[in-house]
């Protein structure tokens, strides 16, 4: 990095929480060259003190910052496990603990352009009917002030929906134009507020906290600024939920860790002098069976061989769903060493590695998966919008363009990916975008 770089790199991270590294300082200022006029018009010791400013102005420019640096992009009823998890374990458990109060207070930390808080709107009004006498609140918080004058307008593409059943579709939007609008009896419950998590004060009272795939742009420090205000903001017994992987190490230990099989949930405890008491209304959670014990030999080794490549994967994907990291990284990786040409392992391990923060890593892995089938799209979804994310467009493109191509000339993988549960439709137009995400 040189000067400007490291300083501006500085002041993000004191202002946001969010380390630029020397990898990623160039994309992000490419970018804000293309949005910020007043960058190209001081210098960069004048541009600096612009930033430090706390005026008005700054703030603006500030928002500018913040878009490049964001990537707003979600869909509704996102990660089938957790929504799976919300809408038959942790909602009926709250409902059932509120009864006497009928309050209910739920907290989209990160909620990007509002796919999320009105997903968990749609669960709570299926479950609870939205009646009179309950009285429900979903406080939903970006720090890209774009994304929520979006997410307040509440209308989205298609794109938005994928995955989603056409008859919740039809339920709670209304088309127009193209356009899908979140209906009146779901918006009136979610209330949008710009708000930077990492520097502003913390809310209270919240029965439910979800942020999900936010903490990928935290280092460490920031990560445990904001988990502490996440404790403060639950009440006792409350309910946290981040994406999978991003910030187990750090979970402030007054918080009771539920491991689910298709995801892994956070529980605030009650205060030492009432540890013991039971509450009324107990969750229901399914039953999870812990991964086998793993074949190992006298130097502590694993023994491939003596497992199934299948099996041992499936446990590597459980080990990753429920944070255990370098329990999975071992396992996939003992089956490349076994069989260097096992794509779907060689995928989990890119996998962990991004999530992990090892991008170039990740990037490498998923070319090799490519290269050995070039018909697994999974790698191209990932690996295109892990290029958006460094904001390298052009590479994205290419590989985007790959992508289409395979899709485009041979039907039975469209097939095959529709038997996967994919949307073809939805695959063609990602692959057709001009930049683009998969999440």
């Amino acid at each position: 990095m040189n000067s400007f770089q490291e300083n501006i790199s500085k002041l993000i991270l004191s202002k946001l929480g969010i380390p630029i590294n020397a990898e990623k300082i160039g994309y992000y200022l490419d970018t804000i060259n293309k949005k910020s006029s007043l960058i190209k018009k001081l210098s960069e010791e004048k541009y600096l003190e612009y930033l430090s400013d706390n005026t008005t102005l700054a703030n603006e420019e500030w928002k500018i910052l913040i878009s490049c640096l964001n990537i707003s992009e979600t869909y509704f009823l996102r990660d089938a496990g957790q929504i799976e998890i919300l809408e038959k374990n942790i909602i009926p458990h709250i409902i059932e603990q509120k009864r006497s109060s009928k309050r209910i207070r739920i907290w989209s930390a990160g909620c990007s352009t509002g796919e999320e808080p009105y997903s968990i709107a749609i669960l709570l009004s299926e479950l609870l009917l939205f009646t009179a006498d309950w009285d429900i609140s979903i406080l939903a918080t970006d720090i890209n002030g774009d994304s929520i004058k979006q997410a307040m307008i509440g209308e989205y593409m298609d794109w938005s929906f994928r995955g989603v059943p056409e008859d919740r579709i039809k339920k709670y939007f209304t088309l127009k134009k193209n356009l899908y609008r979140v209906n009146d009896s779901i918006r009136s419950n979610v209330q949008f507020i710009e708000n930077n998590l990492f520097t502003t004060n913390y809310f209270k009272e919240f029965d439910l906290i979800l942020c999900r795939n936010v903490f990928i742009y935290f280092d460490d420090p920031s990560k445990k600024i904001i988990l502490d205000k996440f404790e403060r903001s639950l009440v006792d017994n409350g309910y946290l939920l981040i994406g999978h992987s991003e910030a187990a190490h750090l979970i402030p230990s007054t918080f009771e860790t539920i491991q689910l099989q298709k995801s892994i949930l956070y529980r605030k405890t009650l205060p030492k002098k009432e540890i013991g008491l039971e509450s009324k209304a107990k969750l229901s959670l399914p039953a999870k069976e812990k991964p086998q014990a793993i074949p190992l030999n006298q130097n502590r080794q694993i023994l491939v061989f003596k497992t199934n490549e299948k099996e041992i994967l499936e446990r590597a994907r459980e080990f990753a769903d429920l944070g255990k990291v370098v329990e999975a990284r071992n396992l996939t990786e003992e089956i490349v060493k076994s069989n260097p040409y096992n794509h779907n392992a060689l995928f989990l391990k890119g996998q962990i590695e991004e999530a992990s923060g090892n991008l170039e890593s990740a990037i490498e892995i998923y070319k090799k998966v490519i290269y050995l089938d070039p018909l697994f799209l999974e790698s191209y979804l990932t690996l295109s919008s892990l290029y958006s994310l460094l904001h390298n467009s052009s590479e994205s493109a290419k590989v985007r363009k790959a992508g289409l191509q395979c899709l485009l000339h041979d039907e039975n993988l469209k097939q095959v990916y529709k038997d996967k549960g994919y949307h073809i439709e939805s695959l063609e137009s990602f692959f057709s975008e001009e930049s683009g995400i998969w999440l």
